[in-house]
């Protein structure tokens, strides 16, 4: 199975592409484009040699249309089965990775309330995907979905209840994503159960977050605005599909990044893709035609 990861951030859009061969993940191709709708936006794109060069993308709809292009022709050989999105925030509603319907992509859009920067934009992703991959599984990894679990002590503020519940008031966490798989290479590297480690793990980029994790202790979080993590978490959360639920209960809306460049590194092939074949399977046996993909839908379009 072949394999997209994308993260729409809200001046950016992140990508790599993976072939899954039974227990092996190898990296296709992967890339940045940062800058959109700026004067001076940026291309970076790793296939067999790196290139960088300057862009003009107006708006996301642009930027995903030259990356469908590129993508298709570099990989007409390794024709994408299933894309797997970042997104920022899954509410009450949306912890675990989640098979994209109509519905799923409604509900995400209507979130933007509580994520106006991000779930707006990667919506759009995921729309444009829809577009340009009609064929592919597409599936939501959720950056809130790592905290949910975060007993009610810790998950409210001391606020009036309705309010509180009318509007959604509450702390979810974020940059889950991100914890979550830095949480689980230090284990690995200390060679300990993640159950029995005593960490503190730090998100730091253009927002910065904190999160502890004690066994099934919850600690209060440490947090300034924005930042977000990029697609080898989300790649991680897709192979693991039910993570652990343990949080600092970080929140807050961010920004994105954008004049950093792609990263790399051994933690990017880390090999989630296995988890998103196993999707792709499930998906076939019980999503009727025409499920994910509805007629008319286009990108930008809503």
């Amino acid at each position: 199975m072949n394999v997209l990861t994308l993260n729409a951030g809200s001046s950016s859009i992140k990508y790599k592409a993976y072939q899954v061969d039974g227990q092996k993940l190898n990296s296709l191709l992967s890339g940045l484009i940062e800058g959109i709708g700026e004067s001076d936006g940026s291309w970076h794109h790793q296939n067999e040699s790196k290139e960088s060069s300057k862009h003009h993308f107006r708006n996301h709809e642009e930027a995903f249309s030259e990356l469908a292009t590129k993508l298709k022709v570099e990989l007409k050989d390794y024709p994408i089965e299933g894309i797997g999105h970042r997104v920022v925030h899954g509410g009450n509603k949306y912890f675990h990775p989640t098979l994209i319907t109509p519905k799923v992509l409604e509900d995400i859009r209507a979130l933007a309330q509580l994520a106006p920067i991000h779930n707006p934009i990667n919506a759009l992703g995921i729309q444009c995907a829809l577009q340009y991959f009609p064929s592919a599984i597409q599936v939501a990894i959720f950056d809130s979905g790592f905290h949910h679990n975060m007993p009610s002590h810790v998950r409210h503020y001391a606020i009036n209840t309705e309010l509180a519940e009318q509007y959604q008031i509450r702390r979810y966490g974020f940059h889950g994503i991100n914890h979550e798989f830095v949480t689980k290479k230090a284990a690995e590297y200390l060679d300990k159960p993640s159950s029995t480690c005593n960490f503190i793990t730090l998100h730091l980029g253009n927002g910065a977050s904190a999160w502890h994790d004690r066994g099934r202790d919850f600690i209060h979080p440490a947090r300034r605005p924005a930042g977000s993590p990029d697609h080898r978490p989300a790649i991680a959360s897709l192979q693991r599909g039910t993570p652990r639920h343990r949080s600092l209960g970080a929140g807050g809306g961010d920004r994105q990044d954008r004049k950093r460049p792609a990263r790399q590194g051994p933690a990017a092939d880390s090999g989630g893709g296995r988890r998103l074949a196993s999707w792709g399977d499930r998906y076939r046996r019980l999503a009727p035609q025409g499920t994910v993909s509805p007629p008319g839908l286009r990108c930008g379009a809503g």
